[in-house]
């Protein structure tokens, strides 16, 4: 289940970009460590749960990633998505589009093994786009 969930870094990044939407889980320091585990918030917490994630220093919110695309679409116009390479037969192409309706290409990069891999690179760079901005 871990694997739908953007990596600490991105969590981290997202976070100071402004998301604050509420989450099936948090990342968290591994006491007496500097690692950062994934913990599930319990249907115990509400939203109040998720803005004091999303406002602490210690906790970061972990969107899964179709809520991080979700988010970059409606907050910023953005739409990224990898699809397979036909045309060199292998590996996946990853493409960030701004307006769909015209197709205004935004970023087109060469090409990733995996899907995961894609998704992962796809979603660093929207993050880089709307830093950069």
């Amino acid at each position: 289940m871990e694997k739908e969930f953007i990596t600490y870094n991105q969590a981290l990044a997202l976070k100071e970009l402004g998301f604050d939407e509420p989450c099936f889980a948090f990342y968290t320091s591994k006491k007496f460590s500097n690692d950062m585990c994934l913990e599930p918030v319990t249907q115990k917490y509400n939203t109040e749960f998720n803005s004091h994630v999303n406002s602490s220093g210690s906790l970061v919110s972990a969107p899964l990633y179709q809520q991080a695309f979700r988010w970059f679409r409606e907050k910023y116009g953005l739409f990224g998505y990898s699809y397979p390479n036909d045309y060199q037969k292998y590996g996946y192409r990853i493409v960030l589009v701004k307006n769909p309706e015209n197709q205004e290409l935004v970023y087109d990069w060469g090409t990733k093994d995996a899907p995961e891999e894609a998704e992962l690179a796809c979603l660093n760079k929207l993050i880089e786009i709307v830093k950069s901005k």
